[in-house]
Order: structure tokens, then C-alpha cells, then sequence
């Protein structure tokens, strides 16, 4: 039987408890509150009673808070709980970042069903290894992970803030990838050689904003939706300034010859947009860049980099190693990235001329120079040209 005990020692309340095997067990409960101590002892020997798994402990630990500190634990549901993490934290992720953890975390709260309505602190380790498992028997080990991504950093966000005591998610393992998926990983991260971006720009018409966004695909290492939402605003004295779609990171990258030429040659009708056609097609999809990689994709079959696909599945399952399907759009970032380092830029001018994955560590490079980043674009440019 539950009972308290003081010594001489210690300011605090000592509760005596037995646990499952007999053992008497004593504990501090850190609360010099007799009325406190005598529930917190209750709990510790109810829980022991039960022989509690991590989740019920979670859950006495929570009521062990409330006992002493007042009501502090949220009782905010899950599905509340998620909405104002996405709310707040959506200028820090990007838009397109945020929309993807938005869209992650809403899979998560269909699939526990009700239990999206009761309190956070009620969410356990069950729910969310049962959901990774789920998850494995549709996607990839990657995109598995993805989805894991999202629900610890929100958990763990609701762990630093407060609102639960500790992140049931945090133990939680990532699912491993197989040799084959690495393998496709690391075929989908070279570079494009000279050859093969002189074979996609000849297929290209010199008039095709296409031609245009492969050029700035190139010299300047940005991605799709970005390039298909450049602005004439944007370009500046030389310069092109904007906000990264992905990160919300402020990026200034200085426009090389090839890219500021074609642009002069080639004026937009529109009053707004560089490429006026391709931002229609993003924007038509939310600023999702899905078909216009399809039509990239076009003028890699035409220059025979990639076969045109077709809808024979191979037999293959959803849950299969996806095969690298070849150069895509992505493949012009690596290129810029890794010719830019060939040439002798520094590792810290790379990453501020590129761009990075989230706003705080582009916030480390604010101090490069123009002169610096100017400086990358001449050398970016001859490396290009002698490749």
C-alpha cells in the first residue's frame, strides 16, 4: 500500500510504493505539499499495478505535472495542437515546405481517426509506430521518412513548448533504405555533362522560355518553381533578388551573361512575369512544378538522355525502390553547385550563391560580398565554357 514517509535530510515528501515483482520501492516527489505528495504516490503505485507501458507512463507523468505545477499540460487536441504549430511555423518553413508538412501531418490525424480530436498528451508510441508501418506498406523507405519528418519536428516543438512532457515520436525509427534505393539516390545527384547540356539546349528552340530557364537552371542553381516565378522586379542593375519559394530565404545571385542576354533578346510580353507561359502552368497547380518537369522531360527524350515513359509497371509495387528515371530539371542545381567548388569558389560563397534548405542557415552567409558572389558568376561562367 501507497504511503509517505519524511527524512531528516530533505525538505521534501518520500513516497513509498511496491512494485510488480514486491520490491518496496521510495521516491522523492519533490513537493514539500503533503495533499501532492499523496496523489503523486497514488499514481506511481497505480502505474506499477498495471505494469504500465511507456504510453500509460507518459500519461501518469503528465497527471504527476498537473499535481504539482496546476493545470500547465495542453489539452489542446492532436488536430488543434498541429493547426497552430503550421500557423506558426509557416514563415519559418516556406510555402511550399509548409504545405508539405501540412499535408503530412493531416495523414497523420486520419489515419488515428477519433483520437486526432482528444488531447496531444494523450498520443502515444503505438499510434505513430502502427502509422510508420502503414506508410511502409504504400511509399519507399525515403518517402516513409518524409512523412516522419514532419510529425517529430511538430512533436518535438510541442515537447520544448510545454505542451507534453516529452515527444512520443522521439524514439521512433527511421526506415532504412535499401542498397537500390541508395544506389538511384546517389545516380540522381550527379552532374550533367557538357555533352549532355549541349544536347538538351539544341533540342530547345532559342526562342522557348524554356531555353531561357535552362540557361538560368544553370547559371544560377536555383530551382524550378523559382525560375518559372521570376519576376521582372526581380532583376535589378545585373542582379536577381527574391525570396526562395522552399525556404523563404532572401537570395541575391548576380545574372550571367548567358541568362541576361537571352532575356534581352527574348522580352516577355507579360508585364509581371520573365516566363510568363511556365508560371501560368505553376500557378494553375499551386505552385506545384509537376507538369512543367513533364515538359522538361520531353526535350530530354528528344535529345535520347531519357526514354519516354510508358505505362507498363514492370511488375514493380508502390512500396519498390524507385529507379532513377535519368536527368531531370534538378540535375542544372548539382551541375552549378559542384562546377562552382571545381573552379575554386570557397564552400561559404557556394552555399550563399546556391541557396540553402532552411532560412536559418542561410542567415550564417549574409555577410558574403558582392564582389564575392560577382566573383563566383565569372568563375561559374569559364568553367561552363571549358567543360
Amino acid at each position: 500500500m501507497a504511503s509517505l514517509k519524511k527524512r531528516k535530510k530533505s525538505k521534501f515528501w518520500v513516497g513509498c510504493f511496491t512494485l510488480p515483482d514486491g520490491t518496496r520501492c521510495q521516491r522523492s516527489t519533490k513537493t514539500r505539499d503533503k495533499g501532492q505528495a499523496i496523489q503523486i504516490v497514488l499514481a506511481w503505485e497505480k502505474a506499477t499495478r498495471q505494469k504500465a507501458t511507456i504510453d500509460q507512463s507518459r500519461k501518469v507523468l503528465n497527471q504527476i505535472v498537473n499535481i504539482v505545477h496546476g493545470d500547465i499540460v495542453s489539452h489542446e487536441s492532436v488536430k488543434e495542437y498541429f493547426e497552430r504549430w503550421l500557423k506558426r511555423r509557416s514563415s519559418e518553413l516556406g510555402k511550399s515546405t509548409s504545405e508539405s508538412y501540412k499535408a503530412k501531418l493531416n495523414a497523420f490525424s486520419a489515419f488515428i481517426g477519433a483520437a486526432a480530436k482528444a488531447p496531444i498528451t494523450d498520443l502515444g508510441i503505438s499510434q505513430i509506430s502502427k502509422w510508420r508501418d502503414s506508410l511502409a506498406d504504400q511509399y519507399a523507405s525515403n518517402t516513409v521518412n518524409l512523412y516522419l519528418k514532419a510529425l517529430k519536428l511538430a512533436l518535438k516543438d510541442a515537447a520544448n513548448e510545454g505542451v507534453i512532457t516529452e515527444s512520443p515520436a522521439a524514439k521512433i525509427k527511421m526506415m532504412k533504405r535499401s542498397k537500390a534505393a541508395e544506389s538511384a539516390s546517389d545516380a540522381a545527384r550527379r552532374d550533367l555533362t557538357s555533352n549532355e547540356i549541349a544536347s538538351i539546349l539544341n533540342v530547345i528552340p532559342k526562342d522557348s522560355e524554356w531555353r531561357g530557364m535552362v540557361l538560368a537552371g544553370l547559371y544560377t542553381g536555383q530551382r524550378l518553381s523559382d525560375i518559372a516565378g521570376m519576376t521582372k522586379a526581380s532583376l535589378k542593375n545585373g542582379w536577381w533578388i527574391f525570396n526562395a519559394r522552399k525556404t523563404n530565404a532572401k537570395m541575391k545571385i548576380p545574372l550571367a551573361e548567358p541568362v541576361a542576354d537571352w532575356i534581352a533578346e527574348n522580352p516577355s510580353h507579360d508585364n509581371t512575369h520573365v516566363f510568363p507561359a511556365s508560371f501560368k502552368y505553376m500557378e494553375r497547380a499551386k505552385g506545384k512544378t509537376g507538369t512543367l518537369s513533364n515538359q522538361f522531360r520531353e526535350f530530354l527524350v528528344k535529345a535520347k538522355l531519357v526514354e519516354k515513359r510508358t505505362h507498363d509497371s514492370k511488375g514493380k509495387g508502390r512500396a519498390a525502390a524507385r529507379e532513377s528515371g535519368g536527368p531531370s530539371f534538378h540535375y542544372l542545381r548539382h551541375t552549378a553547385n559542384s562546377l562552382l567548388k571545381a573552379s575554386g569558389v570557397s564552400e561559404s560563397v557556394a552555399m550563399a550563391f546556391i541557396g540553402h534548405e532552411s532560412k536559418d542557415v542561410s542567415r550564417l552567409y549574409t555577410h558574403i560580398s558582392e564582389s564575392s558572389l560577382s566573383d563566383a558568376i565569372s568563375r561559374l561562367q569559364k568553367a561552363i565554357a571549358t567543360d
